[in-house]
């Protein structure tokens, strides 16, 4: 929905409803105009949930925006490129209730503890959704103890759904309807009003007011960011645009979409996400060849006028710009592109941007700058250049010559100031800030300036300052012109090449009683530490290490002297290090030094005893996920197991990083595994699977027979997820909707809710031998088009995974869910239809 404006001068606007009661600027004559009626809440619901929950949330949240309830949920209505916490913050002061999503995870999560008090201190009105009978605890309890409560504990789910439905349309009818109260029982703290919206769009006459629809559902589109996920859905693309996109699908659904309906909507979106569905649009197009739909095309040149005129009108705030941040922030929002100016803006709006503006009056606000604020423009504007339309606007180019010629004046400035510079720490901010990086080197180095810098700099008048610094400093100014000298490249100039042999010298004579101060490390992680920083690079290891210092820290290093700090470290803390001393050791020169290798063999010791204490704690363990914890800590990997393994949405695939094979069998030789058969029949399908996947990927890495307990160990874990997914086939046909169903099937299956990971074949075949099919018709039925290809899509992975030999229950299931996707793509392209 759309506002007119008119200014004195003659000038229409058209403005979001959102911006209803604040001020908008006239890009006209520069007037401030009051934007009549009130303020709008841009969403109606907020949904908190813990990642747990998500299947229960993106079911909500379906249901309640098929009532015309608008929701704002994460990861979804996060812009790419904005900081979490922030958008977290934006999305509940833009809404009016917040729906939480509770159960055992919510209230142990740290992320749900602090979006409840942030919505009590915005005084939306709190509605505690349990889907577990838990009561809440600590923060949680002191937030939800006089709340009205809706419990979904029983199936079916979808009739819990649809009461909230009736609850929420209560709440959000008018203050005092509904018998809950709001969560902020003070009156919410005064606020600053907003500042004035920037207009987006000029037009020469109102638009025309929409026609009613004759559905009873309105337009499912109330923003770029569900236009493209309808269009990405409908087509059959993910989420983001990339995919085969079904030529039938996409003809049908643009040849019921009414293109000029959506103005209204595309001028109240976001630069970002307009941009985002332009690129979909073309892709879409590319893939679809002749057979481009009138509307596809009509959507396409419609979002990108939008966008020229929202270029146009930033025109005048970037030339403003005070300094070099905002330079970077405004050009790359009227660009449409992420902050570090990636991403790639669409044609029209960056020449419009660029057409006509004269570069020279960014002068001052270069002026004012810090060299580093510079550098990091210089490096956005060289990915807008690399990524814009070629040729390359004269505006854009003269802007970099511009930035550039300003870090050489700031180079050749910092060589008169030199004399000044009291100790190393100064000396390293000096330099690196005159290259356009930061103090420990990070950033992009500006190669001129250095050169520059370096030309004019006397190396034998650092020499006092190097003699009187500690050796963390040293070691800071070694590694920042390490990076320099990499960016500058052969041929160096002396000064630098002099810089870094002096600098270096002065640490290798200093590391002899270094070596003498880790001995006295209280732990591996405090080892860890320090050695990583004296080797000059980052503490995980990572980085190219000063080669000759390193070598004279080993070389005077006794690894005998840090057994104590080993000895009273974890086994992850001893890992790390392991790891971190790896990486050191790839970047040094052979031979190895001896104490290096010894001291690697030290820890290695100290794991092992680990191990050996590891079968009395084991039996002890009262959970699975105990259990596993307590398995990969004490071989020596991080709790996730991303020491050797990495997680990704894809599952569990094998790192570089094996891991410590003595300790891995020492630990399972002779465990008693007859002890646990209560705490697997009462572990989740999904624990009982990561924990057997793991232990298969820690004798496949190791390429060594499991000893006996493990193979006992994956017979028990394989008999309770089979059990469990006899016990789960009960439950299909009750299932109310396609949400259930995936619950349903993935956790039988050992899988997560999208079907990633390993899934158990055992479990698959029992889960769907003597399956019927019909019941699930109607869950399909009653599900919205997301749903059903969320379960598709799991369906597919399981499938994937296990190659035909599942038995006919699954084929059958997922010609169903095919069948039913298909008719309801068709019903969701028939939401953007406006008679």
């Amino acid at each position: 929905m759309s506002i007119l404006v008119t200014c004195e001068c003659g000038k229409r606007l058209t403005i979001s409803h959102e911006h209803a009661g604040t001020q908008a600027k006239c890009p006209g004559c520069g007037r401030s105009l009051k934007i009549p009626g009130g303020r709008v809440a841009a969403y109606d619901v907020f949904i908190s949930y813990s990642h747990v929950d998500k299947p229960t949330a993106d079911a909500l949240c379906a249901t309640l925006e098929r009532n015309r309830i608008r929701c704002w949920i994460a990861p979804r209505d996060i812009l790419p490129g904005k900081e979490w916490a922030e958008a977290i913050i934006d999305g509940i002061s833009r809404c009016r209730v917040m729906v939480l999503i509770f159960s055992s995870s919510a209230d142990n999560s740290t992320q749900c503890r602090r979006e409840v008090e942030r919505a009590i201190h915005h005084g939306l009105v709190l509605v505690p959704f349990r889907i577990e009978d838990v009561p809440p605890s600590g923060a949680m309890e002191y937030y939800l103890s006089s709340q009205h409560w809706l419990d979904a504990l029983t199936p079916p789910l979808q009739e819990h759904l649809d009461g909230t439905v009736d609850t929420l349309q209560r709440i959000l009818g008018g203050p005092g309807e509904a018998g809950i109260g709001t969560a902020a029982q003070a009156p919410a703290p005064a606020v600053a009003p907003p500042p004035p919206v920037p207009v987006t769009a000029p037009v020469s006459a109102p638009p025309a007011a929409a026609p009613a629809s004759t559905s009873r559902r309105p337009p499912l589109a109330r923003d770029a960011r569900a236009l493209c996920e309808a269009i990405t859905t409908a087509c059959g693309m993910g989420s983001t645009g990339y995919g085969m996109v079904k030529i039938e699908a996409a003809e049908r659904f643009f040849g019921e979409l009414d293109a000029a309906s959506h103005a209204g909507v595309l001028e109240g979106s976001e630069t970002t996400k307009l941009n985002d569905l332009v690129r979909i649009l073309g892709t879409i197009a590319t893939k679809m060849a002749g057979r481009v739909p009138a509307s596809l095309s009509d959507l396409e040149q419609l979002a990108s006028s939008v966008l020229v005129t929202r270029a146009v009108g930033a025109r005048a705030d970037v030339l403003e710009s005070p300094d070099a941040e905002a330079l970077r922030s405004r050009l790359t929002a009227a660009c449409g592109t992420c902050s570090d100016g990636s991403g790639h803006p669409v044609r029209e709006a960056f020449l419009a941007l660029f057409e006509g503006m004269d570069p020279t009056r960014f002068g001052p606000a270069l002026e004012a700058s810090s060299s580093t604020s510079v550098a990091q423009l210089l490096k956005v504007l060289n990915q807008l250049a690399s990524d814009g339309p070629k040729p390359t606007p004269a505006a854009l180019t003269g802007l970099i010559g511009l930035a550039m010629d300003r870090q050489r004046a700031t180079a050749q400035s910092a060589v008169a100031t030199l004399g000044a510079v009291q100790d190393v720490s100064e000396l390293g901010e000096l330099i690196t800030s005159a290259c356009g990086i930061d103090g420990n080197g990070r950033g992009t180095v500006n190669a001129a300036a250095a050169r520059q810098l370096f030309e004019g700099i006397d190396a034998a008048r650092c020499q006092a300052l190097l003699e009187a610094a500690d050796v963390d400093g040293l070691s800071a100014l070694a590694t920042a012109l390490e990076r320099i000298a990499a960016a500058v490249g052969p041929p160096r100039p002396a000064s630098l090449t002099d810089l870094r042999r002096r600098t270096d010298e002065q640490l290798v004579g200093r590391m002899g009683g270094r070596a003498g101060e880790l001995a006295d490390s209280r732990n591996a992680a405090e080892l860890q530490k320090a050695l990583t920083s004296a080797c000059g690079v980052q503490v995980n290891g990572i980085g190219t290490p000063l080669k000759t210092v390193a070598k004279a820290l080993f070389d005077a290093l006794d690894p005998a002297a840090c057994r104590q700090a080993l000895e009273i470290s974890d086994a992850k803390s001893l890992r790390d290090l392991d790891l971190a001393l790896g990486k050191i050791e790839k970047g040094l020169p052979r031979p190895t030094p001896p104490s290096l290798t010894q001291l690697r063999g030290e820890i290695s010791g100290a794991i092992l005893r680990r191990a050996e204490g590891f079968h009395r704690e084991a039996v002890a363990c009262g959970s699975v996920s105990a259990l596993q914890q307590k398995l990969i800590q004490t071989w020596g990997w991080l709790v996730e197991g991303k020491s050797m393994v990495a997680i990704s949405s894809h599952g569990i695939r094998v790192g570089s990083e094996p891991p410590n094979v003595d300790a891995a069998r020492r630990m399972f030789d002779g465990l008693p595994t007859a002890d646990w058969g209560g705490i697997l029949a009462g572990a989740e399908a999904k624990s009982l699977s990561d924990l057997s996947e793991k232990l298969d990927w820690l004798w496949q890495s190791i390429s060594t027979p499991a000893p006996e307990s493990v193979r006992t160990m994956q017979a028990l874990f394989a008999d309770a997820i089979t059990e469990k997914a006899r016990k789960a086939r009960d439950k299909l046909p009750l299932a109310g909707n396609a949400d259930e169903l995936l619950r349903i099937v993935t956790q039988a299956c050992g899988v997560y809710a999208d079907g990633s990971g390993r899934p158990q074949a055992a479990a698959v075949k029992a889960l769907f031998t003597g399956f019927q099919v019909g019941p699930c018709r109607r869950a399909l039925q009653a599900s919205d088009p997301k749903s059903i290809e969320q379960l598709s899509v799991a369906l597919g992975r399981i499938r994937e995974r296990l190659g035909p030999a599942d038995g006919d229950g699954m084929d059958a299931l997922m010609q169903a869910v095919q069948s039913s996707g298909r008719a309801k793509r068709g019903w969701l392209s028939g939401l953007f239809r406006r008679s």
